[in-house]
């Protein structure tokens, strides 16, 4: 192409060169979504076939890897990203043969054998698997969540991280707080919650505090995900459940969706122990696109470079109604001697009048104080500040309650924006590469349990960007690399 061909593949070299130099940091207990198709090729007496001929093809992209196999007739082709091959094998006297609709899940491994027919290579047999192939290069234990079932079964919130509970002996664990997007953790065959891991197409994606998904995918944005005990030690980070998300990527043919899902109190009845039907409004909306790269006169990406983008906002306005205990204005004055029904409050102490008791050695006295008022020049400063922050004498306090003397019903508000775009490229026959930047910010007020009416308002951006790199340098060996950002 005019010279273009050429820088291209220059600046693909140096892309390579980049990610290996810095991603040899990270290749210790660095997880992939990225799995391999292994097997044996046979003939007909079940001796092993050397050097025949293997090709995988992705079905969506049309990307293909080729191999030969050894002298014991195995062959490895690794670092293939989830979804739909077919692997043909070819060899001199043998008939061709081809296999296909093979899925390959998130971080996967599939076993074939190809037990060849003397005859013709222009001959072929066709194999159509339909049964869940055999994994038997690994012992881990996985449960594959497919992207029909992130998108098609109904999620409150559409959060896939709903479906870890498919998972049989999965349970959840505690919250994050609004730390992340999503604020659920979870605990797989009876580890404890903060013992999982997240990654996010292979590379680290935990919240800082708890073991929460620090990016949350939209489910339109997910390929499929893996939930998996028992692994090997290239997982590290956590020794309950990795959790391991992968992020679709473009295909040979553009595609795209576009959504809105609402819910909305004028749609909703009135709860039965509400004096009112509360505002509530949810909107959730996004799209998603992809496809090959296409430069008018200049590239054709197709079967090489393929593109993907997503888009998500989810924005809620929430009526509350909380039943809180304030203190009262006397209170916050430092008058403690009436609780907040009237009634006469047990006493306070001064702990500047401490001393030791004669009569009763190694115990002390404590003088209280006088009518169980605190004396103004004895309330600090920051300590007024604070209290006129969280309980201003504007609030209303009905009077004769000891609890629930303050009703707040200021509105919770939150808006969450994220976007995920990936980019795949084949560099050459050995040699692939993708990257991906990932991005989510949330921004919550919520009056929580305190009495200001403003209530309390977090910005979380969540919580960085995030990249991905991987290459192989040849189709049957274990180099690979990643590097996050």
């Amino acid at each position: 192409m005019f010279g273009f061909s050429a820088r291209w593949k220059w600046c693909s070299l140096l892309v390579v060169f980049f990610t290996v130099t810095l991603g040899a940091a990270r290749l210790d207990a660095q997880a992939t979504t990225l799995g391999q198709i292994v097997g044996t090729v046979v003939d007909p007496s079940s001796s092993a076939v050397p050097n025949a001929r293997v090709k995988v093809t992705n079905t969506a992209t049309g990307v293909s890897r080729e191999t030969a196999t050894n002298t014991s007739g195995y062959f490895s082709v690794i670092s293939l990203i989830p979804g739909l091959y077919s692997v043909e094998v070819t060899a001199p006297s043998f008939q061709r043969q081809v296999q296909e609709n093979i899925r390959l899940d998130v971080s996967g491994s599939v076993s074939l054998t190809f037990q060849l027919t003397v005859g013709q290579v222009t001959e072929s047999i066709n194999v159509t698997a339909e049964a869940g192939l055999l994994q038997a290069t690994e012992g881990v234990i996985a449960t594959t969540v497919e992207n029909a079932q992130v998108v098609e079964l109904p999620l409150n919130g559409r959060n896939f991280n709903n479906l870890i509970r498919l998972t049989p002996g999965a349970t959840r664990g505690t919250t994050g707080a609004g730390e992340t997007l999503n604020a659920q953790t979870f605990a797989v065959t009876g580890s404890r919650s903060d013992n999982a891991n997240y990654t996010l197409d292979g590379t680290f994606n935990n919240g800082t505090f708890f073991k929460t998904s620090a990016i949350n995918p939209s489910i339109d944005a997910i390929q499929e995900f893996r939930i998996q005990t028992n692994m090997s030690a290239r997982y590290g980070a956590a020794a309950g459940a990795n959790i391991n998300v992968s992020i679709k990527s473009g295909t040979n043919q553009l595609h795209g969706t576009i959504y809105e899902f609402l819910r909305n109190s004028k749609l909703d009845s009135r709860d039965y122990f509400a004096n009112e039907r509360r505002d509530f409004k949810w909107n959730q909306f996004g799209f998603t696109i992809g496809g090959p790269v296409l430069i008018p006169k200049l590239y054709n990406g197709r079967n090489r470079t393929f593109w993907f983008f997503n888009y998500e906002g989810f924005q809620q306005r929430r009526g509350v109604t909380q039943s809180q205990t304030i203190p009262t204005t006397a209170m916050l004055n430092g008058d403690l001697s009436r609780l907040q029904d009237g009634s006469v409050a047990p006493p306070i102490f001064d702990p500047q009048t401490t001393r030791p008791d004669p009569a009763h050695p190694g115990q002390f006295l404590r003088d209280p104080f006088p009518g169980n008022i605190i004396p103004q020049n004895r309330i600090q400063p920051y300590a007024t500040a604070y209290i006129n922050l969280w309980w201003p004498s504007s609030l209303p306090r009905t009077p004769g309650l000891l609890t629930g003397n303050f009703v707040n019903g200021t509105p919770q508000k939150r808006e969450d924006n994220q976007v995920n775009t990936r980019i795949d490229q084949k560099l050459t026959e050995n040699n692939s590469l993708f990257g991906r930047f990932s991005w989510a910010d949330l921004s919550l007020t919520d009056p929580a349990g305190f009495g200001c009416t403003a209530g309390l308002s977090a910005r979380k951006p969540g919580p960085r960007p995030d990249g991905a790199l991987h290459r192989c340098l040849s189709p049957g060996g274990p180099h690979e690399s990643a590097v996050e950002l």
